[in-house]
């Protein structure tokens, strides 16, 4: 089956598509469907525009060449449930965001912007063990996520495990409200043409290798950044 019509079913709030190769979808009235699941999907196939689901509250994405995950236009979304994707390169959220929960573990992105998020909950930002046993492979340490939070952040929202090995899994940076914060001035230099376009430019693979070498040049951006503020 390539084809479903989910209009004949107007008050669904839940809908999965996990493990389909559907190619084509007639939505009709979406304002009511609030989780969306689209495991093991191709999305080389189906284009699916959240901005459609106002109602949206969750998600649990397919890991198959999805390279962004678009969730700015849905102001309800609570969580966000993701494992194992090579290929996501951009997370976009709503600017007044009720986030509450997000797993991301095994998804190879390079950076993930929270600071919108003043609700959450659970936090699990990680690369797994795509890198186990290739410290100072790429550079120095293990390349991981850097999430950007607010000043507020609770650091305890994530995992004891995942905190206590911090090393290993992500590098978390503060950003305040002022325009010179440095935390600030980090995040508009990874959102920045040119880190976007090296981004883009990643071929996604088991190994990691692109995102690992990106990883590295961020942190010297990282590093530039602060020897011209010293």
């Amino acid at each position: 089956m390539t084809e479903f019509d989910f209009s004949l079913f107007p008050n669904l709030k839940k809908v999965s598509l996990d493990y389909n190769n559907l190619e084509n979808i007639i939505w009709g009235d979406t304002s009511k469907i609030e989780e969306i699941s689209w495991w093991g999907v191709n999305m080389d196939k189906l284009n699916l525009d959240l901005s459609k689901f106002p109602s949206l509250r969750k998600v649990n994405p397919g890991q198959d060449n999805l390279k962004i995950l678009d969730l700015s236009n849905n102001p309800l979304i609570e969580e966000i449930s993701f494992s194992t994707s090579h290929s996501l390169q951009t997370l976009l959220l709503p600017k007044d965001c009720k986030l509450k929960r997000i797993n991301l573990q095994g998804v190879l992105i390079p950076f993930v912007d929270l600071t919108s998020c003043k609700e959450l909950q659970s936090v699990n930002i990680n690369y797994w063990n795509t890198f186990r046993k290739r410290e100072d492979v790429y550079g120095p340490g293990y390349p991981r996520p850097f999430i950007f939070v607010n000043e507020d952040f609770d650091e305890k929202t994530i995992p004891d495990d995942v905190r206590e090995n911090a090393y290993y899994c992500y590098i978390l940076i503060r950003v305040g409200s002022s325009d010179d914060d440095f935390g600030r001035r980090i995040l508009e230099k990874f959102k920045n043409p040119w880190v976007q376009y090296q981004i883009s430019e990643i071929y996604p693979t088991h190994f990691g290798d692109g995102i690992a070498k990106l990883h590295y040049k961020l942190r010297n951006l990282i590093t530039e950044l602060k020897r011209s503020c010293d």
